[in-house]
């Protein structure tokens, strides 16, 4: 059987609702929000319900993320944003490492540029693999800067 475990919200100044957790020790992990959280700064009152086990705690958490609207819970919200598709020469972070054998090949037969799309919340490029002689060309058309501009028309045409 689980441990108790606590359902935790957390608010701002002006009353709204930034985050709703569940923890076994909220102690802790309020700290792990305290270093992570660009929202955290923004908290001024806590609260904290007390169920017997962790079972309970997620079915209220999960029911609270539904019909409460915090700000910041994205997993179980229907309100956070969706990820977006990705493109022809896109690839998540994850198929790109148990693939990497097929990205370059990829990348070397096919001319291509392929963005690795990792996990960050704007789905914003991480990486960009892309042939030698590409590379190189559109680095001697004006420095890393300009490179990276040339590729990325190159990746959208």
């Amino acid at each position: 059987m689980s441990k108790r475990t606590a359902l935790y919200r957390f608010w701002d100044a002006g009353n709204v609702l930034l985050y709703i957790g569940i923890s076994e020790n909220p102690d802790a992990r309020f700290a792990k929000h305290e270093a992570l959280k660009p929202w955290w700064p923004h908290v001024v009152r806590k609260a904290i319900e007390w169920y017997d086990n962790r079972e309970l705690a997620e079915a209220a958490e999960t029911e609270a993320i539904r019909t409460e609207r915090s700000l910041y819970n994205v997993a179980g919200s229907p309100w956070a944003p969706k990820p977006r598709e990705l493109g022809r020469c896109e690839m998540q972070l994850t198929e790109a490492r148990a693939n990497l054998g097929d990205v370059t090949d990829r990348v070397r037969l096919c001319r291509e540029a392929i963005f690795i799309v990792g996990r960050t919340r704007e789905r914003q490029p991480r990486v960009a693999l892309v042939p030698a002689d590409l590379a190189d060309a559109a680095e001697a058309a004006g420095g890393l800067d300009r490179a990276a501009e040339i590729l990325r028309s190159a990746v959208q045409s």
